[in-house]
């Protein structure tokens, strides 16, 4: 069951060498800064081919490529009619990590790789591309350094130690694609095809790919974040009330075995003696605080603390007159001190703690024993002082290293990726929490979502979060990419598309049930059964701006009127969508985990046809924007409930909660800030402590 708290905010480069038009390359690498890009365009079977520099480090980062025309010939190659083919090269950060060069990697180019159409080629590990060719029609790439074979395409790498294999990802496009790697992303692989969407039978599974570029991260690149979440010392100051008393009681459940030892005791000799059932009765910590320590972590610390502790005792004279004794003791405690300091750092991409320093000084303590005899009372002084207090202070501090370790345990359990039904969540860490000396405390989170039939990284980077955005307690930080690897995880998943047919609707299945939206459908097969079908065609583009969010998705709406028979269905009509519109989310709670979950509502949204295809003729477009138009109000009441279901689970501390917080919106992020509540009930039951 799912509580609604009344919440919103806003989901959702460069020199070429063409070996065939080398006279015609005019590109000037002094040119280049950090973040420099540039484009060659290129004729069919054009070698193009980036500077073979040792310490610029410039690779390819980008290209287009052609089916039968120069289909190319536009964007940043618009100027040449003649472009099948572009490469894009930059020059990377990578040599900014060096204070020496002659320290940086050395690269030399490879051989040519050389493939047919619907192939698609590779780089050896770590090595990125640096340079290309691609053909119409025909096998125009047969020249140069691929004459041997009749090759269609062909790519030369370069590289070495350079690129993360690992983090990889294809994207899929059509002929005349510019497909661009994200900023510290290097183009790894490309395919190419003829005259056919030749790209079909590898990655791009799809029915339309023509192309594909296989980007992997830079490895001197940063990583980004996508989510951070940061906690002010506020938040330690109100947390110090609840967690103060949990340590407590956990001392005062503290069982400390049998101490026996033999003390020699000035005119009586030498005493055996023993301390059993010794445990805490009471333990004040009044004068206590839990801080942010920069650069490490936090520091629990107690002054001025005191209490009291009870134990049985028996005495025995080893020498005659071989007198003893028995019975119970009450020791009280002051100026107890206790320091436990904590670091907190990245393990195996998971958050965890150490104990930097853990001291326990009982302080001063006064002995009241229930005995006649004067030496007992010395005896205990003694002992309590030294031997005693020495074992206590020892148990107590072994007991709360095994407490931490049994946490960090719990930490290392913790999975990093959350599986969501056809998609997955990657909460991995990517680097360790910040402990600032502004009094925060950060914790970053790559944030990103991947379709679980083929987990690789999505196209849509973060941009650099700050770690901090308000004085209030918590700051939750989310970045635009997290939201598009989101909705780009389900659109690869393809629980974006929507088909309805007789069998499981009887709403939008006849063609007169369209009569009014596309007359002309029903006016060319009146009273016919029909499939409909809705496939969204690329990823939906959630962005966030200052003034809030925004979402545009583009999908097929497909007609396939069925068979008299029903044993066969046509394509009759097909309509691109293009939608827009304003988001509302909320977040819910998840009433039984305490799950806090970023789910989200289309407030206002519009729609704008294009005909694509048609066995009908020609629709009258006008008429249909004006028909969806008024029908706004049932289509969102589809869409809202099935953005609902499918929120986005944010971190969460089921004992915190958040009352009424704050939205800020940035370019490319939002921050959602509050003051939180801290339910004690429930900090004890997840730390599984008694009441």
């Amino acid at each position: 069951m799912m509580n609604k708290i009344n919440i919103s905010l806003f989901l959702f480069i460069l020199f070429f060498y063409n070996l065939i038009n080398y006279s015609n390359s005019t590109f000037e690498i002094n040119n280049f800064d950090s973040t420099s890009c540039q484009w060659l365009c290129g004729k069919a079977g054009s070698y193009l081919e980036c500077p073979n520099t040792t310490n610029n480090f410039i690779y390819a980062s980008g290209e287009c490529g052609s089916g039968s025309n120069a289909d190319c010939a536009k964007s940043s190659c618009s100027s040449s009619s003649s472009t099948y083919h572009a490469l894009q090269c930059c020059q990377t950060t990578i040599l900014n990590q060096f204070e020496d060069l002659d320290e940086a990697p050395k690269t030399s180019p490879d051989n040519w790789q050389c493939g047919g159409y619907g192939q698609y080629l590779q780089c050896p590990q770590n090595q990125a591309i640096v340079g290309s060719c691609q053909s119409g029609k025909d096998h125009d790439c047969k020249n140069g350094p691929c004459s041997s074979t009749n090759a269609w395409h062909s790519i030369r790498c370069s590289g070495g130690e350079l690129f993360n294999s690992t983090d990889c990802f294809w994207q899929c496009g059509r002929y005349g694609d510019y497909l661009t790697c994200p900023q510290d992303f290097i183009l790894t692989g490309t395919c190419a095809s003829g005259k056919e969407s030749d790209c079909t039978n590898g990655p791009c599974a799809v029915s339309d790919s023509w192309t594909a570029a296989r980007c992997c991260r830079n490895l001197w690149s940063p990583v980004y974040p996508g989510l951070k979440v940061t906690f002010q010392q506020s938040l330690f100051d109100e947390l110090t009330s609840k967690i103060t008393p949990l340590i407590e009681k956990k001392l005062m459940e503290t069982s400390f075995p049998p101490i026996t030892g033999v003390t020699d005791i000035f005119l009586i000799g030498n005493v055996d003696w023993t301390i059993s059932n010794l445990k805490f009765t009471n333990l004040n910590f009044d004068q206590n605080s839990l801080k942010i320590v920069a650069g490490d972590g936090l520091i629990f610390q107690v002054s001025n603390g005191g209490g009291k502790m009870v134990c049985d005792w028996k005495v025995k004279q080893e020498n005659w007159p071989h007198a003893s004794d028995s019975g119970s003791a009450t020791i009280t405690i002051s100026k107890l001190s206790l320091t436990l300091k904590t670091g907190v750092h990245s393990e195996n991409e998971r958050i965890a703690i150490q104990i930097l320093d853990l001291n326990l000084d009982l302080g001063h303590l006064d002995i009241d024993v229930d005995t006649f005899l004067g030496w007992v009372i010395d005896l205990f002084l003694e002992i309590f002082n030294g031997v005693i207090k020495s074992v206590v202070e020892n148990v107590v501090v072994s007991i709360l290293r095994i407490a931490f370790d049994e946490i960090d345990q719990v930490l290392q359990k913790i999975p990093n990726i959350i599986p969501l039904g056809p998609i997955e969540f990657d909460v991995s860490i990517p680097y360790g929490p910040v402990s600032s000396s502004k009094l925060y405390f950060m914790t970053p989170t790559i944030a990103s979502f991947y379709p679980t039939s083929n987990p690789q990284p999505s196209p849509y980077q973060p941009v650099a979060l700050p770690d901090n955005e308000t004085s209030n307690m918590v700051n939750i930080l989310v970045s635009e990419a997290m939201l598009n690897s989101f909705t780009y995880s389900l659109y690869k998943s393809g629980v974006l598309s929507l088909t309805l047919d007789p069998s499981n609707s009887s709403h939008l299945t006849n063609t007169d049930d369209w009569k009014l939206i596309v007359p002309e459908l029903s006016e060319s097969y009146p009273n016919t059964p029909i499939d409909f079908q809705v496939v969204v065609t690329q990823t939906p583009q959630i962005t966030i701006a200052t003034t809030g969010g925004s979402l545009e998705l583009i999908s097929d709406w497909n007609y396939y009127v069925i068979s008299s028979n029903g044993n066969s269905r046509t394509l009759v009509l097909t309509l691109e969508a293009t939608a827009s519109g304003g988001l509302d989310f909320f977040i819910i709670q998840n009433a039984t985990t305490g799950q806090n979950i970023l789910v989200g509502n289309i407030t206002s949204l519009s729609f704008n046809f294009a005909q694509k295809y048609s066995t009908i003729g020609r629709i009258n477009l006008a008429f249909v924007n004006s028909a969806i138009k008024i029908a706004i109000g049932t289509i969102l009441a589809i869409v809202n409930p099935f953005l609902t279901n499918h929120g986005i689970p944010l971190p969460s501390l089921n004992f915190l909660t958040f009352p009424q917080p704050n939205f800020i919106y940035k370019q490319h992020y939002f921050a959602i800030v509050g003051n939180v509540q801290i339910n004690g009930r429930t900090l004890i039951q997840k730390l599984n402590l008694n009441e």
